[in-house]
């Protein structure tokens, strides 16, 4: 019964209600208030992988990664394609030193959001653990041209800056003797 009254709409307008309020107390850093707030918006509407994925990313961002990843997992199975779930997913990979997990995440987030800085920034990282210093250097030149246009990234980009210089100094071949 739940999924027809969600299919016809009856409850949409109240989880996006939810889920409004929910990024709002996300973003006054009342992180129970927002867990509480995508909780009921999921209640309310639990086919919609876009709440499961946000549920995940605030786990993420408050420490809870073992609440995280299985909300990310939940987002998945309803949409293949959820590219915060896939970013999600591919940070606790990151994290944990997975990188052919973090690799496989990044890359499908790449594919369906081209031009994320974030994605680029960490798929350009974990390349670099898998040994893909040449695609690694593309990527973060490609995060870097975009967190440039960003005011508030001046920390990712001058971190981004630092690796590039040191992963393009470690390219170099040494100097003739």
């Amino acid at each position: 019964m739940a999924r027809l009254v969600a299919q016809l709409g009856l409850t949409r307008y109240e989880a996006d209600e939810h889920y409004k309020i929910a990024l709002d107390f996300y973003a006054k850093k009342n992180m129970e208030e927002a867990l509480n707030a995508i909780a009921q918006a999921m209640h309310l509407h639990p086919y919609h992988a876009e709440y499961y994925a946000t549920q995940g990313f605030f786990y993420l961002e408050h420490g809870a990664r073992d609440k995280a990843a299985p909300a990310f997992a939940e987002a998945l199975k309803i949409n293949q394609y959820e590219l915060l779930a896939h970013y999600g997913l591919g940070v606790l990979a990151y994290k944990a030193q997975e990188w052919p997990t973090a690799l496989h995440h990044f890359n499908l987030a790449q594919m369906i959001a081209p031009n994320r800085a974030e994605i680029l920034y960490y798929l350009a990282l974990v390349q670099r653990h898998s040994n893909q210093a040449d695609k690694a250097i593309v990527s973060m030149h490609k995060a870097l041209a975009l967190y440039e246009k960003v005011p508030d990234a001046k920390k990712q980009v001058r971190d981004g800056r630092a690796w590039l210089a040191e992963w393009e100094r470690q390219a170099l071949p040494p100097p003739p003797r």
